[in-house]
């Protein structure tokens, strides 16, 4: 039987685990390049330490940046890396949008998408190393109360190991 304490604790277990929604430049660091600074996201990506979020607009995008000619000289398969990016995100459909409350507007427009994804699935933080996106970091914090933080930052404040070495890949 479920309890009050028990739904209590379901609570603040699943409110422990971060909701992150990570743009296009993380997600091929973590599918393409290996960086070191997101190979704890790619840790904790696996374990379901962190659940990362995406819709449409931010899957298509990573889509076609797969298909970017400077990605052909990576030995990578474009299919298993959007496979991948499925098996470890959750889709968001916009039941849950609320546009009440407004949001900065980024300089770089192709990057307002993720900004308004943030703040629609309710997300904890956002992750890029984009200079336009990290410039509204206060204005998401206060009007969204969404933390737009650096990879590495990230994991310093999460205590996520940036030591690690090699992510081991799972069949997913």
């Amino acid at each position: 039987m479920i309890t009050e304490r028990n739904r209590i604790d379901t609570v603040l277990s699943s409110q422990a685990i971060p909701f992150v929604v990570l743009d296009s430049n993380i997600w091929l660091d973590i599918l393409i390049f290996d960086d070191p600074r997101t190979r704890p996201i790619h840790a904790a990506l696996i374990s379901g330490k962190l659940v990362a979020w995406t819709d449409s607009r931010c899957y298509g995008e990573l889509a076609r940046v797969l298909d970017y000619p400077q990605f052909s000289q990576f030995k990578f398969c474009r299919e298993e890396a959007l496979a991948w990016v499925q098996a470890h995100s959750r889709w968001f459909d916009g039941e849950k949008c609320d546009h009440a409350t407004a949001l900065p507007q980024c300089s770089d427009l192709d990057d307002q998408k993720f900004l308004e994804l943030a703040r629609d699935c309710q997300a904890n933080f956002l992750i890029s190393k984009d200079k336009a996106v990290l410039k509204l970091a206060s204005r998401m914090q206060k009007d969204c109360n969404v933390s737009v933080l650096l990879p590495e930052v990230f994991c310093r404040i999460h205590s996520l190991d940036l030591n690690i070495k090699n992510v081991i890949v799972d069949n997913q």
